[in-house]
């Protein structure tokens, strides 16, 4: 299966503003990866994103994390504490649908004395955006283990040379943006060439939220919250 997905950190004011009528000017859908308090500041406005067929997952990690990835003040039990409050309150203003992505700050999961926290996250979330870079296989990327493209940290050449290799090559790539058109994040004419290319090879390469993809494509942990 030959996909993308557009995923986004944050939900942002920009992310409301810019990046979802550009989404719906292209008909694509995409994940938003949640700040708890940008969403919670315009539940409202994420609630109608949400009714437009977009996915709203757990980012609540993202912003707290040093360029490397790492949460050096943080213990694995504030980790996994912080992730299941999130994933309460996506759950009571987005539903259950809503419970299934997390995404984690790109490099690598440490934590406190340099512990890796993911083991503590996967017995909760079935698919996990991770900091690593890369493509996805279908069929043996696991679901908890999705490899993605920081494309602020990418030249415009490569993240359009990447998505030619996606679909050429079979792969499902899974595109990490910031702010669009904003200090920090890519330029707004690359992000408008990266939606005009994926409507361009529409017939060939299917965009879908990040959940929706793993769940069809990648191998399943099982992973639920008891």
């Amino acid at each position: 299966m030959v996909a993308v997905t557009l995923t986004y950190d944050g939900t942002t004011l920009n992310h409301l503003e810019v990046v979802v009528p550009a989404l719906e000017k292209a008909g694509l859908r995409a994940t938003f990866f949640a700040d708890p308090s940008h969403l919670l500041a315009r539940a409202a406005a994420w609630r109608e994103v949400a009714q437009q067929g977009h996915e709203i997952g757990n980012g609540s990690l993202l912003a707290s994390a040093l360029p490397d990835g790492r949460l050096p003040a943080w213990t694995p039990d504030m980790v996994e504490a912080e992730i299941r409050t999130t994933r309460h309150m996506i759950l009571e203003l987005f539903g259950a649908q809503y419970e299934h992505s997390l995404a984690l700050p790109a490099g690598e999961p440490r934590c406190f004395n340099d512990v890796n926290y993911a083991p503590r996250l996967a017995p909760i979330y079935r698919c996990i955006r991770t900091g690593r870079a890369g493509f996805n296989r279908p069929q043996s990327t696991h679901s908890d283990l999705v490899a993605c493209l920081h494309v602020p940290h990418a030249p415009a050449a490569d993240v359009l040379r990447s998505l030619e290799l996606a679909r050429d090559d079979g792969s499902w790539l899974v595109l990490a943006f910031g702010p669009v058109g904003e200090s920090g994040g890519i330029d707004l004419a690359l992000h408008d060439e990266i939606l005009a290319w994926l409507q361009q090879n529409q017939e060939r390469v299917a965009v879908q939220p990040f959940a929706r993809i793993a769940g069809a494509c990648a191998v399943s942990t099982g992973a639920r919250l008891a």
